[in-house]
């Protein structure tokens, strides 16, 4: 009897749990698993895209409204990267999440903002985003202030459990941090190469590695070349010596192929978002294939 009833703790015991966690819904595969560093067994962080997907042209979907009406939280990159959510989160009608209301976690709020546009904004500029460029997820250090952020929104939706996320929140940061320091020892040694990314959504990872830069494949984001724009930029990249291309897994090929015969420079394909390969399969693992696979295609 007594065997029985321990069984039924121990099953018990883990059903409670869950029933506590908080629900987040994350707009992306790499705040997810952030928010599951920070909150443990606290929170039950679930994605609705990943890095094989386009974040510019997601699908919602009645299943993706369903599972955020039943959500505590919802965390977005914001600046307009993820404007497909804003949908999602009216029609839920969950008045928790909606903007402005505690469940609404926008981790773009405390990040430094690179090309923040100036004066007015058209279609005839490309897809530029009005907040700046919102791809800073890309910088490995914009990771802490995302994590940081993180344990703030958690620790006000749940005091009792704000040690825990304190404490979760500095044991990741400081992983991420050396794990930042050795890939900035790493990439120092690339800091003469030339790349070509196919999109700006490479610039903040340019930035944070301090790497040669001919410009973006794309001369107006989400544009495609035009023969004569691929033509000046192949003339570039040769006087550059350009030798690398970025380009994601979703990207298309026609555009990337070209430039590449015309300049021999060599294409690798790198997701900018977590499992955007299986590989890829949390934040840091992002970075770790990413510069793998630079440093192997280099070689």
């Amino acid at each position: 009897m007594e065997k029985i009833w321990m069984a039924f703790l121990m099953v018990l015991v883990p059903l409670s749990l869950i029933a506590d966690q908080l629900k987040v819904v994350c707009t992306t595969a790499e705040i997810a698993d952030i928010v599951k560093n920070v909150g443990g067994d606290r929170v039950n962080a679930i994605w609705l895209m990943d890095g094989r997907q386009d974040p510019h042209s997601v699908e919602p979907r009645p299943s993706m409204v369903m599972k955020v009406k039943n959500a505590d939280a919802v965390a977005v990159i914001g600046m307009d990267l993820d404007i497909w959510m804003d949908g999602i989160i009216r029609a839920s009608k969950n008045p928790v999440v909606q903007k402005g209301a505690p469940g609404y976690i926008d981790l773009s709020s405390r990040i430094k903002k690179l090309e923040v546009p100036q004066g007015k904004v058209d279609g005839s500029m490309g897809d530029v985003h009005i907040y700046g460029n919102p791809h800073y997820q890309l910088d490995p250090a914009n990771g802490v202030v995302m994590a940081e952020s993180i344990k703030e929104a958690l620790s006000a939706l749940r005091p009792n459990d704000a040690v825990l996320f304190r404490a979760n929140c500095t044991l990741y940061v400081r992983n991420l941090e050396a794990k930042i320091a050795g890939w900035k020892k790493r990439m120092a040694a690339l800091k003469d190469i030339s790349v070509l990314p196919t999109h700006n959504c490479w610039l903040y990872f340019v930035e944070a590695f301090g790497l040669k830069s001919a410009g973006y494949l794309e001369q107006k984001p989400g544009i495609a070349p035009s023969p004569g724009e691929l033509a000046a930029l192949a003339e570039k990249m040769k006087k550059d010596g350009t030798g690398l291309i970025f380009a994601e897994p979703f990207y298309p090929s026609g555009s990337v192929d070209k430039i590449s015969a015309m300049t021999g420079a060599k294409t690798v394909r790198i997701p900018s978002s977590a499992l955007g390969v299986p590989e890829a399969d949390t934040y840091i693992n992002l970075f770790e294939y990413d510069i793998g696979a630079i440093e192997k295609a280099l070689k």
